[in-house]
């Protein structure tokens, strides 16, 4: 667990009290304050804000030692509740400092946690963020939102990635297991999206997939050959979302969805043969698919026309992205 608290030591310059010391200090002067003569404590208390200053930490001890802050040590992101006599607590989130550290490491080392236990920090770390109005580096932030659960991808998607498990373990000579990631590739690869994202279906996968990379050894291979659970399980972020919405259109009445990018090079002709001259002419500028009316369009075309739509897009070979139950 040493790498846990490697973060609290800062580059030079040298500060004259390391990070764990000065918070003690501080935690040891307001708790003593009535000890201290007024004169007496403001100067101790001045003392450790200079400190922490090398940690950028000086407005948040200042507002407790000096401007009447009550002083809260609690908050957490990881908390090692197995842990002998007591639990430990780590990665604290009591300044802007301290969380954004708490993210970078989390989104580095992560993995080393449990599924369960990174998830729940990786909350932790974003409801503070977010409490204390702390801006984290975007991919660090998108990085967490998987790591929490916050987040879909298709099932064909990660039907892929499971397969890909299967067949590492094959060559590691884990036939059983390999055997039951293939079975679970494709139960995944047929289920509707928004079954797997109901009940915490998603996260149960990603715990269970968690286990048997670190019963089996395959997080060696993390960044290579495989990528880690939430990495394909939640790998479109709830804060990317709105950008992914944006970048494909849904056949509302056959459940399937396309990239708008793969959608522009449809056959105008094919579309025009299938629906007509003037439909073809609606949806087009110039001799490319407008894509945005395309979309507009299926969301009131009829099932008939929706399934034409599918089957013309086929031809085109234009691949579906993604699949849930269609509407009725």
């Amino acid at each position: 667990m040493a790498e846990l608290n490697a973060f609290l030591i800062l580059p030079s310059p040298q500060p004259p009290m390391d990070y764990n010391t000065l918070c003690e200090k501080v935690e040891e002067l307001y708790n003593n304050r009535d000890k201290y003569d007024g004169q007496e404590y403001v100067k101790q208390a001045e003392k450790l804000v200079k400190i922490a200053r090398y940690y950028n930490i000086h407005n948040e001890i200042q507002s407790v030692l000096l401007g009447g802050k009550s002083l809260n040590t609690t908050k957490y992101a990881y908390n090692a509740t197995g842990a002998p006599i007591k639990p430990r607590h780590y990665l604290p989130l009591r300044n802007p400092t301290e969380i954004k550290q708490a993210a970078q490491w989390l989104s580095k080392w992560g993995y080393r946690l449990s599924f369960a236990e990174r998830s729940r920090a990786a909350a932790e770390i974003l409801s503070e963020a977010d409490h204390k109005g702390v801006k984290l580096d975007r991919k660090i932030e998108s990085q967490l939102y998987k790591i929490a659960g916050l987040g879909v991808n298709t099932t064909d998607e990660i039907s892929k990635h499971i397969f890909k498990r299967a067949k590492l373990l094959s060559i590691l000579d884990l036939g059983g297991i390999a055997r039951e990631m293939e079975t679970l590739a494709e139960e995944i690869r047929k289920l509707p999206m928004e079954e797997l994202y109901h009940e915490k279906r998603a996260h149960k996968l990603a715990q269970r997939l968690d286990e048997i990379d670190k019963n089996t050894g395959l997080t060696i291979y993390y960044g290579r050959d495989i990528e880690p659970p939430e990495e394909f399980i939640f790998g479109v972020p709830a804060n990317d979302i709105h950008d992914y919405k944006n970048s494909i259109v849904e056949n509302v009445k056959t459940g399937k969805y396309y990239h708008k990018s793969a959608l522009a090079k449809m056959d105008v002709l094919r579309l025009e043969q299938a629906f007509g001259p003037e439909f073809a002419d609606e949806m087009t500028i110039d001799t490319y698919v407008d894509v945005d009316r395309i979309g507009a369009w299926l969301k009131t075309a009829s099932k008939e026309e929706a399934e034409l739509f599918d089957y013309v897009a086929q031809l085109c070979g234009i691949k579906v992205y993604g699949e849930k139950l269609p509407q009725e």
